[in-house]
Formats: structure tokens, sequence, C-alpha cells
């Protein structure tokens, strides 16, 4: 039996405002037309500031993972005298069990994607690709799968040396002729693009024509699974596959897909209330809420340290 299914996962950064305005519109909303879901993994602290795209993926029936643990983690310098938060993105296999559960535990994106679109993610993808049946047993152990690609298009390490634009132009044509050849008609294979910059959504545009040509089915990856529940929350579900197959993408009336418009991205999107826009832009206040009391912790304890 030929299947041919291919996963495409969508790193979602929405880089910059002026970059957001054009890339973020023009993915979802070309998306929507295609008739196609795909699993976007999202940075926590991009859908903090940008939670109506991110709400609009999830209204539209996408699957949402999650790209970036981010923990967020304050330290004392001594010579400036102040408090310095930084990201972290650690390999996780060079963690020890204790703190690679922590890193997952009190991983902001969850948190953050939480309160912006009402669902806690159970996928999510190692940062680097850098995993090992430790590290997956404690993911699994927090309800987390683990998504690994096949495939990477190399659209977002474009720096004009190493790799150019023909380089990934490359790896697209590579990974079709595989396709060609046969080597996914029984156990099909995940395909890394990333919604970065103009560049990486016109390649994703480009070759998406030969890629739907040279499979018979694009699929999010919990369908395929036949994961129906998709978040810790039992009140979203998604299509199962054979579901999928014959063209159902939802399931769930409140989220139901219709073609998005390319409106402004501010506005409350389909399947959105307007309680629910307004609840999105708060996020980013309690995210820095959330900051400001991190570091009046580590002020206090930073202080009875040196007392």
């Amino acid at each position: 039996m030929t299947v041919q299914v291919v996963h495409i996962t969508c790193s979602s950064i929405f880089f910059r405002v002026s970059v957001r305005k054009l890339v973020g519109i023009s993915c979802l909303a070309t998306i929507a037309m295609l008739n196609l879901l795909i699993a976007f993994y999202f940075i926590g602290s991009n859908v903090a500031s940008y939670p109506t795209q991110a709400q609009r993926a999830l209204a539209d029936g996408h699957e949402i993972c999650i790209r970036k643990l981010a923990v967020v983690k304050f330290s004392y310098d001594s010579m400036a005298k102040s408090l310095v938060d930084s990201w972290s993105h650690p390999y996780m296999t060079t963690l020890s069990s204790e703190d690679a559960f922590a890193e997952m535990w009190y991983s902001v994106a969850r948190q953050i994607i939480k309160i912006a679109l009402g669902v806690s993610p159970t996928c999510w993808r190692p940062p680097f690709g850098d995993v090992d049946d430790r590290i997956r047993a404690i993911a699994n152990a927090l309800e987390l799968r683990c998504d690994m690609w096949d495939y990477d298009s190399g659209d977002a390490s474009v720096n004009g040396q190493s790799i150019t634009e023909e380089t990934v132009e490359n790896n697209y044509n590579s990974f079709l002729q595989t396709a060609s050849s046969g080597a996914f008609n029984l156990t099909g294979t995940i395909l890394l693009m990333h919604e970065l910059n103009n560049f990486t959504m016109s390649e994703a545009m480009k070759y998406y024509t030969r890629i739907s040509s040279a499979f018979r089915y694009i699929v999010p990856i919990g369908v395929s699974l036949n994961k129906t529940q998709p978040y810790l929350e039992p009140n979203y579900s998604m299509p199962t596959f054979e579901q999928y197959a014959s063209g159902t993408l939802t399931v769930n009336p409140s989220t139901s897909h219709t073609t998005s418009s390319t409106t402004p991205d501010d506005s409350p999107t389909s399947g959105q209330s307007a309680a629910s826009a307004n609840s999105a832009r708060g996020v980013a206040m309690e995210f820095l809420s959330a900051q400001v009391l991190l570091a009046v912790l580590a002020v206090l304890f930073t202080s009875q340290r040196s007392t």
C-alpha cells in the first residue's frame, strides 16, 4: 500500500514587527487558501509579543507545538551591580536528568501559550535536534511528544557564506528527488521550514506545488499519529488521519476551519471572540510582570546570601 505522507513543520518566529506584518499574514492566509494544516512550533516570547497571530493559527486548526522551552534565568552581575536575565536554550543531552526535568517543567513557552491560546501543547522540538532516549523519557513523563525532522530545508541558516540561498534550493530539490525515488512510499517523512523572513516564506510557497504533487497527503504530525487530543485540555480535538484524508480538517465546532482573509492580525480572526482578543493583548503584560517578580525574588535571594 502506498502511503506517501509528508509532515511540514513550520518554526514560527514572528521575527520583527516589519516582517511580522508581511510574513505572518501571508503565511497563515496562504496556508488557509491551500486548505492545508501543518504543525507550528512556537517560541514562547514571540507568542507573548504577537498573541493574535498564534491565536489565528489555533483558530484555523493548525497543530500548536513548542520550539524553545525557554526558562528565564536571572544572575547577578557584580560589575554592573544589576540583574541579567537570559533565555535558556541548552543542548538537552548535556543536562543532568534533574536539570532536564526542570527545563521542561518550568518551560515559559508552555505557560505563555496556555495564557495566550488557552491550550497546553504536548509536542516539542528539542533545541538543535539534540535528544536521546533519556531526554525522550523525561519529556514523555511530562506529556511532551518529541518531534524530530528528517529533512531540514536550511532556510533559516542562510549566512551568505557556508549556507547560501542556492544551498536551500539544492536542499529542496534533493528532498523532492528522494521523494520521487519512492523512498517515502511506506514510511512518510518530516520536512522542516521556517517562517523567518520573506525569503523563507517565498521558498516554501515556491516549492509547495511540487511537494504536494510528490506526496499524496500533507498532514500535521499529530493527525498522522491519530492523536485526536493534541493538548492537555480535553475541550479541543483534531481529526484522525482518515478524517483528514477525506477532507475533514477540523472536528471541533468552536474552531471550524474557514479561509482566512488578510485583515490586520491585531483584530480578532476567525474563531476568536472579542474577549479572547482582549485576553491576548494582556499576555505581554502578564509575561513582563512575571519577569519583574522573578527579578524581585532574585534580588531578595542575593541580598540574603550577602548578609
